[in-house]
């Protein structure tokens, strides 16, 4: 058994990564106490213990860090329904915050590096063998950005050859952000997302809210609905650890196939079928008009013709049909204008979770995992940004204050460097 150790970091990877522990809770029915609410669904065949720890007394504790440089939000999570449902030796906080510069979230994770390494050698030592690291975080604010890079750096070096997964929240492609030296937090974080994780699936609020805006009737839409639905589709990602001898695959093999080489390893997903908190329950599609309502919700904002596919993988709840048509997949591949690679044979992979059903889970709705070429605006857009302000050497000097000249110049050239590495990457040449 692999067990795998969560890091929720900063205000919004607090807060996501606490919607995912609410999904996969409801899943294996263990409540915000931590105690096991129905003991009759799944027993030999689930693996639980992946992700939560259990104690003699059957309480079930999430086998997660939780950090940020300011309580507050951890204040709020210990304050509500779920004040029992986290360790307090697995919680790191500090009290000066980042200021939303990545050069202070780097700096400040840096001077607490040894508790880091503490904590999380205490947690793997409540392992039977670690086997993968999930990552919670933003890459638009100061810890997020920032820290989150110290925290990769040490569990590499401390865990090498452990899967490393980040579930990143990136800057919006339409509007302007709050936060003006976003773009330098943006790339200066993408270049350790490219260098240390193995897989990093993502999230941008305003395709989250267009989801939400198009299927459902929510008129308030809050960062917990946005949350919500970004868990569901980590939470299906995650299916093949918490429920492997239902869903007939390993992790690693829908990660190998998703990531043919290990330079192409961001990835979106999309979303549909899936109830929204306080709104009517939705009725399931049939297929193929389910694979067209997927391929409508995408988690981040860019076009299907602004590149090729690289590969897919297909969490279904198959009540209507048995398999994929391939003829008939082709088929609405081409009403929305998606196109394959031609360096490398298509990979799309399925996995059906319909049965899971027959024993009373909670699991719901259709995700799909994407690699594609397209992914590549998305980064020019931040490089681009990233060019209007260092043009202008704005802010420079405050947001590299930490650092001296050389150095601070050297993470900005490396940084700016290793982003178009990522979009020569993803050419579909």
């Amino acid at each position: 058994m692999q067990e795998n150790i969560t890091v929720q970091i900063g205000k919004c990877g607090i807060q996501l990564g606490h919607e995912f522990w609410k999904q996969i809770s409801c899943e294996h029915f263990i409540d915000p106490r931590g105690m096991k609410c129905n003991f009759n669904s799944f027993k030999k065949n689930e693996c639980v213990s992946n992700f939560f720890r259990e104690f003699s007394n059957g309480f079930y504790v999430p086998r997660t860090v939780l950090f940020d440089l300011e309580p507050r939000e951890i204040q709020n999570l210990k304050g509500g329904n779920f004040s029992k449902f986290y360790e307090n030796a697995d919680i790191i906080t500090r009290t000066e915050g980042s200021g939303n510069n990545w050069s202070n979230g780097y700096i400040r994770a840096l001077e607490i590096n040894q508790e880091i390494e503490e904590t999380f050698r205490k947690l793997s030592e409540k392992c039977h063998s670690v086997g993968s690291f999930n990552l919670f975080h933003s890459i638009t604010g100061g810890t997020g950005s920032g820290s989150t890079c110290v925290l990769l750096e040490t569990i590499k070096e401390h865990f090498p050859g452990k899967i490393i997964n980040c579930y990143s929240v990136i800057p919006n492609q339409t509007g302007q952000s709050d936060i003006v030296v976003q773009p330098y937090n943006s790339v200066l974080s993408t270049r350790w997302l490219n260098y240390y994780s193995d897989c990093v699936l993502l999230f941008q609020n305003d395709a989250l809210n267009r989801i939400i805006q198009n299927n459902y009737k929510t008129f308030r839409i809050n960062y917990s609905h946005l949350n919500s639905l970004a868990a569901k589709t980590i939470s299906s990602l995650t299916l093949p650890m918490r429920l492997w001898e239902y869903t007939g695959t390993n992790f690693e093999g829908i990660i190998s196939s998703l990531v043919p080489y290990s330079n192409l390893h961001f990835l979106f997903g999309t979303i549909s079928d899936y109830n929204i908190s306080g709104e009517k329950k939705h009725v399931s599609s049939s297929y193929p008009e389910n694979i067209r309502s997927l391929l409508k919700n995408k988690t981040v904002s860019f076009k299907w013709d602004s590149g090729k596919l690289i590969s897919s993988t297909y969490f279904l709840n198959k009540k209507f049909f048995s398999k994929l048509n391939w003829k008939i997949l082709k088929k609405v591949y081409q009403d929305f204008d998606i196109r394959f690679i031609n360096w490398i044979s298509p990979r799309i992979q399925e996995i059906d979770y319909n049965g899971l059903n027959s024993h009373q889970n909670q699991i719901e709705g259709d995700v799909c995992i994407f690699n594609h070429t397209g992914i590549r605006r998305i980064f020019m857009k931040m490089k681009n940004q990233f060019d209007i302000l260092k043009k202008r050497n704005a802010f420079v000097t405050s947001f590299l204050k930490e650092f001296s000249q050389r150095d601070g110049q050297d993470i900005f050239d490396e940084s700016r460097e290793s982003i178009e590495k990522i979009i020569s990457s993803y050419n579909e040449n």
